[in-house]
């Protein structure tokens, strides 16, 4: 950052060295976790395991029938 800026901060230069740290790790995990097939068992996986709760509370709407579960 100090390249671009006429002023010296440090602080900004490590805030965005660290950033880049980070993004270089994060990015790799981002893209396997949302790959198509991947995001789809986890979506099923959390709309089960919601739909077992809510069929354990008294009163409750059926499993299955959240907004965003797919069937099946």
């Amino acid at each position: 950052m100090g390249a671009f800026a006429a002023d010296f901060n440090e602080n900004a230069d490590l805030s965005a060295l660290r950033f880049l740290s980070v993004n270089s790790i994060v990015d790799p995990w981002v893209f396997i976790i949302f790959r198509t097939s991947v995001f789809r068992s986890f979506v099923r996986r959390v709309c089960r395991s919601l739909g077992s709760r809510r069929a354990s509370l008294p009163g409750s709407s059926p499993p299955g029938d959240g907004q965003f579960c797919p069937p099946g």
